[in-house]
């Protein structure tokens, strides 16, 4: 009834390599397509439509928006975090002064989501009504930090570039 040696280790090898495919797909279903198609909608035509009413509304509006899209039945609790999310991302794009940074960080963060899921990380990602594990604030405060490092290193930005126009 046991399948011969050499098939039982066969199947062996290709798991790892469906694992990978696997994972693989989830990072471009889940993190890249996603990221790239909210951006271009948030970042890209409602934060361009929204520059008029300065920064600090703008990203605001952006933020509220963005949070409000993802709710779902039982996932009020990631309403709050996602908003909160949407506006790192408005800000960097407005102070960034291009798009890809958002899509940037999106990815990253949505990659990060799918990463801990795969593997398993401790309650991540396995209750969507759940809220997050509090493991996993200092980790986003670190990527946060790095994000806006970034960002300020940044040469270019729209926000001044805007505010020229209206004050000189």
């Amino acid at each position: 009834s046991h399948p011969p040696r050499q098939r039982r280790g066969a199947r062996r090898q290709e798991q790892p390599a469906r694992d990978a495919l696997h994972l693989a797909w989830l990072l471009w279903a889940v993190a890249l397509t996603p990221a790239v198609c909210e951006e271009m909608v948030f970042r890209g035509l409602l934060l361009q439509a929204t520059r008029p009413l300065g920064m600090a509304r703008a990203v605001a509006l952006n933020a509220l928006a963005f949070g409000a899209m993802h709710l779902a039945p039982g996932t009020a609790v990631r309403v709050l975090p996602t908003a909160l999310l949407g506006a790192v991302l408005a800000w960097a794009v407005w102070t960034a002064g291009s798009l890809w940074v958002g899509v940037a960080m999106h990815a990253l963060n949505n990659a990060a989501i799918v990463l801990l899921s795969f593997f398993g990380a401790a309650g991540a990602g396995a209750d969507p009504a759940a809220p997050p594990p509090l493991w996993t604030l200092p980790v986003a405060l670190l990527f946060a930090g790095a994000g806006v490092g970034i960002v300020r290193a940044s040469p270019r930005t729209i926000g001044r570039e805007h505010d020229a126009d209206h004050h000189g």
